[in-house]
């Protein structure tokens, strides 16, 4: 790509987006897409600096920054179609990406802690979106990397936006002056360290196209995903009816999971939206047990539940014996097993990893529904327990 010519090159990754989305509206791709739009231009100045043997790392949304790399679009296209565009990694281009927020962010500190001792000139640049800005990892690789004079630039690509949960309003950011983060921009540095931030508007869904792709399976699928989301209304509503319980989590007041089909009608000030930060929704939980209410924490996939394993495994499960019996929290625990089809969605997003919690909590019972029909049976009984559970959906629930 001829990177010097702006808008020549902004209809070259325009023109692949709308290819891959003409792809998966025929059904061609079978796994989840998220597309680009609107921040061409910003983008396309970046990689102006960016010199061939430099690394990048990127998130889920990836596919320009892999093109503007210089990997060649027939190998992307392919790589997309056998649903790798989540994670599109090329060694020979020094280009990785990852589907959990913020995952690639540490490894890319690593990359730039490793070219530092190397002595080499290479550079690393690490993009991620808002919301994983605001993450405490993001604020821990950038203070690492400030102090200890790492190459390393970091990119925050703004569209205020996680899934669709605003990113301000969750934080309770307030900065209608200017519009930006307290730390989202260029931060002055006596080293070739920096933050870039960029603002601009989302031009396709968070995932898809905003269309709705048939597959021969999905009748099959259809009418068992109704089953189970019917009964997991139910079952949350049931638990709603108890003055003490609240909802918490990403996706309970916005589209973006089946999450927020089961509670949407549950009332708002049962609610809790929060930003992506998995071990201190967990906290956040037990401190509201420790108050009396009744938390039901929500995590969309038991894949992001891993970041919460500290809270969960050292603090929930450990308190009653910790405590000598002094405090009891109860906390209702909801994740589930990402599904497989129709859209298969790679391993970092459909993973079982309830035997493993099983082995870890001594305290907190642990359930798998292979049922519909058990559904409401399990929330209520971990309604009536005096402890804590942890319930995991499975994906095979949509067929029974």
């Amino acid at each position: 790509m001829n990177l010097d010519n702006i808008e020549e090159t902004k209809k070259e990754l325009m023109d692949f987006e709308n290819r891959i989305s003409d792809l998966y509206k025929e059904g061609k791709i079978k796994a989840p897409i998220h597309l680009s739009k609107g921040n061409e231009k910003e983008i396309i100045e970046i990689f102006k600096k960016i010199k061939k043997n430099d690394w990048v790392f990127a998130s889920y949304r990836n596919h320009y920054h892999a093109l503007l790399k210089g990997i060649q679009k027939d190998w992307i296209e392919k790589q997309i179609i056998e649903g790798r565009s989540m994670f599109i990694m090329d060694k020979e281009h020094k280009f990785y990406s990852s589907s959990i927020v913020p995952g690639q962010l540490p490894i890319a500190l690593g990359a730039a802690l490793a070219i530092k001792r190397k002595g080499t000139n290479d550079h690393v640049w690490a993009f991620c979106g808002d919301m994983a800005s605001e993450t405490g990892v993001f604020h821990e690789v950038t203070k690492y990397a400030e102090n200890h004079n790492l190459p390393i630039t970091f990119i925050i690509e703004d569209d205020n936006l996680s899934v669709y949960t605003p990113t301000k309003e969750v934080w309770g950011i307030n900065d209608a002056e200017n519009g930006n983060f307290s730390h989202a921009k260029l931060i002055p540095s006596n080293t070739d360290n920096k933050i870039i931030k960029y603002s601009y508007e989302r031009g396709w869904p968070h995932h898809g196209i905003g269309l709705w792709t048939e597959f021969a399976e999905d009748k099959f699928i259809a009418e068992g995903l109704k089953n189970y989301k019917d009964e997991v209304k139910k079952a949350m509503e049931l638990l709603a009816q108890n003055d003490k319980v609240v909802f918490l989590g990403q996706t309970v007041s916005y589209k973006g999971s089946t999450i927020f089909g089961s509670v949407k009608d549950i009332p708002e000030s049962k609610r809790i939206e929060l930003p992506i930060m998995e071990e201190v929704q967990m906290g956040i939980s037990i401190g509201l047990s420790l108050e009396g209410f009744i938390p039901v924490s929500i995590y969309p996939r038991i894949d992001f539940m891993i970041l919460a394993t500290n809270q969960l495994v050292n603090h929930l499960d450990k308190i009653y014996e910790l405590s000598d019996g002094r405090f009891n929290p109860k906390v209702i625990i909801r994740t589930m097993l990402g599904s497989k089809d129709p859209l298969y969605p790679g391993p970092q997003h459909c993973q079982d990893h309830t035997e493993a919690y099983k082995l870890m909590l001594t305290n907190i019972d642990v359930i798998k529904i292979d049922r519909v029909k058990d559904i409401v049976l399990a929330y209520e009984q971990a309604l009536k327990k005096d402890k804590s559970s942890l319930i995991v959906e499975t994906a095979s629930l949509r067929g029974k």
